[in-house]
């Protein structure tokens, strides 16, 4: 079992390089062999961190450019910076939101959410441990996802420790336009009484972005959970984590100390690679997708299960992300390719004030299958107002070919 009262704070594996001896074999990075595990595992945890996001242009804050303005980026995420200056602080997590709101997910957060979809409707389980504070996983379209850093859109008062979902933008209006990241940038504190405040009944306490900061503790609830499915899990992927900071950096090597496949998926070697039996080089987003496409020996998928995504391709202020659309097959007979006509919908009154949003469907089979009759929901879990009700939809298939049909039973 893990030590809950373990911090995030960043730390090497010292003992962990002592236990591996220099001559260990390098892990194996024969795909098929992983892909063998793959098709038999139940349940498959999959480790994500930075790495990840990254090929979606979503800032690190690590190494050479950790740096908002002049400071380091990670100075400013603790108790004692919030504390200290909480408009500065709040001022950098306003730019890293609005930075989240221009950013999609890529092909990895892509992959893996089409492989829970996929692998579910099979009995078998996949659930998303991440590092990440971005939600790209979610907005990619996964379900099973254990934030244990926390979320970027999530507020928690200081006063009455109430917590929500929070996509505004900006949060407050004493944001507008603030968080430049350029050094150069004039520092102009804002009142703490103009800053984001809760709208709790009788409450109006302080908020602060719902993220663990470093020196701070774990969600024992989330961290029980991932306990739990680390220690049942038959399978584990590591990708795109440092393997530095704990407790996520000994997440993996634990399920590896109990013989179970553990494969990694970075741009280079960890101070754990040689822990785990499989080790694969490159971007994730053209790694992963291989790695967890649908194995042969899978039984046929019912047509065809799509994953939503909804992205804002400006940098304008949008309240919420995450609209509702409807998608249907017009046709009621089989079809060569997914002929869709889309109706996308906000199930919101409210002005349109901010960015046009586009609504991007993909459909993660690779087999031929027969008629298209497909339907996607999406929905908002806000009920507060959305800028921007009118979407634009792009619908594609990942079908390498025409689908073949019965020609006697074909649309005319």
């Amino acid at each position: 079992m893990l030590v809950r009262q373990l911090t995030c704070r960043t730390s090497l594996l010292n003992m962990n390089r002592a236990r591996v001896c220099p001559n260990m074999a390098r892990p194996s990075s024969d795909m098929a062999e992983f892909r063998q595990s793959f098709s038999t595992a139940q349940s498959i945890v999959i480790i994500t961190g930075a790495g990840v996001s990254a090929e979606s242009g979503v800032p690190t804050f690590r190494g050479a450019g950790g740096y908002w303005r002049k400071w380091q980026a990670q100075s400013l995420a603790t108790p004692e910076a919030f504390s200290r200056n909480p408009s500065r602080v709040w001022e950098f997590y306003h730019y890293r939101r609005e930075v989240m709101l221009t950013k999609r997910p890529n092909p990895a957060h892509l992959a893996i959410a089409a492989c829970e979809e996929r692998l579910g409707k099979q009995g078998r389980k996949v659930t998303v441990i991440t590092q990440n504070i971005d939600e790209l996983h979610r907005r990619a379209g996964s379900r099973n996802v254990l934030q244990i850093h926390g979320s970027l859109f999530q507020t928690r008062c200081l006063t009455c420790a109430h917590q929500e979902d929070n996509y505004q933008s900006p949060i407050c209006g004493a944001l507008q336009g603030k968080g430049a990241p350029d050094p150069d940038t004039e520092e102009a504190p804002i009142p703490v009484e103009q800053l984001p405040r809760c709208d709790q009944s009788g409450c109006r306490g302080l908020l602060r972005p719902a993220v663990v900061w470093f020196g701070e503790a774990l969600d024992s609830d989330v961290l029980a959970r991932a306990e739990k499915e680390l220690d049942s899990c038959d399978l584990c992927l590591v990708v795109g984590t440092s393997s530095v900071v704990y407790p996520a950096a000994m997440f993996a090597p634990q399920v590896a100390s109990r013989g179970v496949p553990v494969a990694e998926f970075n741009l280079e070697d960890t101070p754990a690679t040689r822990r785990f039996r499989f080790h694969f080089l490159g971007p994730c987003g053209t790694t992963l997708p291989a790695a967890l496409a649908r194995h042969p020996t899978e039984p046929d998928s019912p047509p065809p299960h799509l994953s939503a995504v909804l992205t804002c391709p400006l940098s304008s202020r949008v309240r919420c992300p995450h609209v509702s659309a409807v998608l249907t097959c017009p046709r009621s007979s089989p079809v060569r390719g997914p002929h869709l006509s889309a109706v996308l919908t906000c199930p919101l009154s409210s002005p349109v004030r901010g960015p046009h949003l586009s609504a991007v469907l993909t459909c993660p089979l690779s087999s031929p299958v027969r008629g298209p009759h497909l339907s996607a929901v999406l929905t908002c879990p806000r009920s507060s107002p959305v800028r921007c009700p009118h979407l634009s939809a792009v619908l594609t298939c990942l079908l390498q070919s025409p689908v073949p049909v019965n020609q006697s039973s074909a649309a005319p």
